[in-house]
């Protein structure tokens, strides 16, 4: 690989960087928005701005800003990474700018977007008292990512009258975070053990091989000899980058090696149900197929099998797991396919990979093709219906295929523990499985009309008594999609409903899966009429405790004063019925002057890890915090985009949600089957058709027709089934999210037992008991943050095995 790859590679991360050596505590100014060459490097939109003059006509005071109102939706004062001398920021501690408020009054409306490279944006609400304020923002995941800041925009949204701020000194502080730095051994090891290895026979894979350890080489050459920290930095993003592809093509080598002295001809290994297999890495065979797992649980386990030659109509089934005395797991209870992967391309965000990634469970190809010298993933999800008796179960999973002489016939072990998880979830969520006005219909019912969507959407909405025809095969579809969702823990719910349910859809949904439905999307005064339908019904079956109202998705402090008149009128007719909101308030209530009329606040991860104090406030006053994801933040944060870690997407409604102590989760959508794209005209020029429904159904297999790509550039956001006609699939995503979801359940029936045995009701050994307090505690090496979290699935899997152990020996044994 030559050298102006890796030079492409470094500019992307990070364009041009300031070789400046910086001390601990030495502050670095950006910018003090008074001298000639700051003012040249400031652009305005939809704004006016001159010097701030003072009273003894010395030196300007900074730099003040007019912004408009009516003109543009986002007015901003704005600052360009190119014309900053520091780019890296998130080395430093905390970043200060001097803002003036000329109003009497505390103002909360200025917001700071900061957009790194790679498209990621950060938005912080600003408060300013009267005259000049300091405003000090820690340098973290909410401000920043790893990446290079490419521009500040200081901006209003929708202001309904011009507003005036002044600006001065905005500047970085120290102490720098050095610690967030590995050192040169800690990459050196890597490649060092690539070197090693010897060469593959396969030219095409050792040439690629070789281009990565040459890209690998030059990027540790620049971190060795990068004297300050920024571009130290800069050059480990680079290797954190290609390090997955040199560890991949390192193991899927040294698997082709092992596959060549196969007698048989063929790997196999067996994957946990958190490890997303690629087709190039390497896996360890000698692990055995085991797993554990609750009554009413499913748990997923992987089977990978890499053949010497290329397989045709591979087939994989279980017979009946049975106990030494006879009692049987009926095969019935262990759904098998094969990973499906899509061709993921470069999505808004950096991205360590793109290609061919794991995604789909295919349960439409019962049988199906193997590529030669390629892992090929098929996934178990192991149920334990409720009455399953508790025991270890032994059984053979078999394997065909055109090329195999005999069947494979692989042992599994599966251990169902001595206790029930419960049907519902403690973990209350608020999903959002079908956005109507954004269905694609066609997708699921490819000869379905608008008419006949028209005709399923006045069925939803009451209108219509039946369906027929193509009508009706959108009903089954939908009813499909929705099975599938509930059959993973996610109760089915609509976030943006614009008509309430009837009361009948309302007692069906409670009495599934659903603790909470949502019963209105609220964003005006026509709410009240439309709740007066159906809270006469709530209200008679005393369901105040298991509905809400969801609305102002995203409202900034410009839509306080209708949030208030909106919110306060039906409170003021309805004051049990509650409320939700992911409305811009990270004080929670006092700032928006809006505390009394929510209930439910929800702010984005990395806002609620931010605001801890004043969730916990807020909390104290009777409210729930929520958090929620949605395309931000990006990977590697915990989210369900595609390239979110699979340990991120189970942790965060699981073991993440308890030790951060959030009230719940809420996500916008499952089912977003629509994309940017590109159309070119005649005359060449390129078009992008935003939102766009995607052309075709899911088709093929295991490599599909899929990208991956969903909300405009991302990809896997909002899309965690993939639709086929009739119906949909389940991405791996969504089992990881049930699994999370199940792990909360572990940590829940473990409090409840550590409470019974300080009350004496149950009788634990002192080991036991410390071990169990253990568990509960937060552990800040396994997670810290929303990006700093372990990527071990080992991790994950063994405390859970700890947790079940000891319910299994105190628990609610049946």
């Amino acid at each position: 690989m030559k050298r102006w790859w890796l030079a492409v590679l470094l500019t992307m991360i990070a364009g041009a960087v300031s070789l400046r050596a910086l001390q601990a505590e030495d502050p670095l100014v950006l910018n003090d928005f008074r001298s000639p060459g700051a003012i040249e490097k400031l652009s305005l939109r939809a704004a006016k701005g001159e010097l701030m003059a003072t009273d003894d006509d010395q030196a300007p005071a900074g730099f003040l800003v007019d912004y408009e109102a009516g003109e543009e939706r986002w007015p901003a004062l704005i600052l360009r990474g190119e014309a900053l001398p520091e780019k890296n920021w998130i080395l430093y501690d905390r970043l200060t700018v001097k803002i003036y408020n000329p109003a009497a009054t505390e103002d909360n409306t200025l917001q700071l977007c900061v957009l790194n490279q790679g498209g990621s944006r950060s938005y912080l609400p600003l408060k300013l008292s009267p005259g000049w304020n300091t405003v000090t923002l820690p340098v973290n995941r909410r401000l920043t990512t790893e990446l290079p800041v490419e521009e500040l925009h200081f901006f209003l949204t929708d202001p309904k009258e011009p507003r005036q701020y002044g600006f001065a000194d905005l500047t970085l502080h120290g102490p720098l975070h050095l610690e967030r730095l590995k050192t040169a051994a800690e990459w050196q090891t890597p490649y060092e053990k690539s070197l090693r290895q010897p060469a593959s026979p396969d030219a095409g894979l050792q040439q690629r091989r070789e281009a990565v350890e040459t890209a690998y080489a030059e990027a540790l050459a620049d971190f060795k000899q990068a004297g300050a920290p920024s571009p130290r930095y800069t050059a480990q993003v680079a290797l954190q980058s290609l390090l997955p592809q040199l560890e991949r093509l390192r193991g899927l080598i040294a698997a082709q090696a092992e596959l060549a002295a196969s007698p048989d001809g063929v790997l196999t290994a067996w994957a946990d149900g958190i490890t997303r297999v690629f087709p190039e890495q390497g896996l360890d065979g000698k692990t055995p197929g085991r797993l554990s797992l609750a009554a009413n649980e499913t748990e997923g386990i992987q089977l990978c099998l890499m053949p010497q030659e290329d397989w045709t109509n591979v087939s994989v089934r279980a017979d009946s797991f049975r106990q030494a005395d006879g009692t049987v797991l009926d095969a019935g209870n262990i759904a098998i396919a094969p990973v499906g992967f899509v061709n993921t391309v470069q999505p808004c965000y950096p991205v360590e990979y793109t290609g061919w990634t794991p995604d789909i469970f295919l349960d439409y190809l019962p049988q199906f093709e193997v590529k030669k010298q390629r892992w090929q993933p098929v996934w178990l999800d192991v149920r334990a219906p409720a009455d399953q008796p508790p025991g270890l179960y032994d059984g053979i999973i078999t394997v065909t295929a055109d090329q195999l002489a005999e069947p494979l016939q692989i042992p599994l072990t599966i251990e169902v523990w001595p206790f029930v998880l419960p049907e519902k979830n403690s973990f209350p969520l608020a999903f959002n499985e079908i956005s109507y006005g954004d269905f694609v219909y066609s997708l699921v019912a490819p000869e379905a009309t608008p008419e006949d969507y028209q005709a399923y959407l006045e069925y939803v909405a009451g209108d219509r008594p039946e369906l027929d025809g193509n009508a009706e095969q959108i009903r089954l579809a939908v009813e499909n999609c929705e099975a599938i969702i509930a059959a993973h823990r996610v109760p089915t719910d609509n976030l943006y409903r614009n008509t309430v349910p009837t009361e009948r859809e309302l007692q069906e949904r409670l009495d599934n899966r659903n603790t909470m439905v949502n019963l209105l999307y609220v964003h005006g005064l026509d709410a009240l009429p439309k709740l007066r339908k159906i809270l006469p019904a709530v209200e008679r079956n005393d369901w105040w405790d298991n509905v809400y109202i969801y609305g102002f998705d995203e409202v900034s402090p410009e839509g306080f004063a209708l949030m208030h008149d909106v919110f306060g009128a039906i409170r003021a007719e309805y004051p049990k019925l509650r409320t939700m909101t992911t409305a811009y308030d990270h004080s929670f209530g006092p700032d928006s002057r809006l505390d009394e009329l929510i209930d439910i606040w929800v702010p984005l991860t990395p806002v609620y890890l931010d605001t801890t104090a004043e969730a916990e406030a807020a909390r104290q006053r009777g409210r729930e915090i929520w958090y929620y994801v949605c395309c931000f933040p990006v990977p590697p944060s915990a989210n369900f985009m595609i390239e979110c870690p699979a340990t991120g997407t189970r942790l965060l409604p699981g073991f993440m949600a308890r030790q951060f102590h959030s009230d719940g989760l809420l996500y916008y959508q499952l089912t977003f089957w629509r994309t940017n794209q590109t159309r070119t005209g005649a005359d060449g020029t390129t078009e992008i058709l935003e939102n766009h429904p995607w052309p075709e159904p899911l088709r093929g297999g295991p490599y599909t027709n899929m990208n991956g790509k969903s909300w405009a550039d991302f990809n896997g956001d909002g899309m965690l089934l993939y639709p086929v006609p009739g119906g949909a699939v389940p991405s791996l995503r969504l089992k990881f999210l049930r699994d999370g979801l199940e792990d909360y359940e572990y940590l829940q029936l473990l409090e409840s037992l550590v409470a019974q045995a300080k009350a004496g009701a149950v009788k634990m050994a002192d080991g036991d008991l410390e071990q169990a307090e253990k568990l509960l505690a937060p552990d800040w090496d396994f997670i810290r943050s929303d990006t700093e979290y372990t990527r071990d699935s080992r991790e994950i899997l063994r405390r859970r095995q700890q947790i079940g152990e000891l319910l299994a020996r105190y628990g609610n044994s049946r």
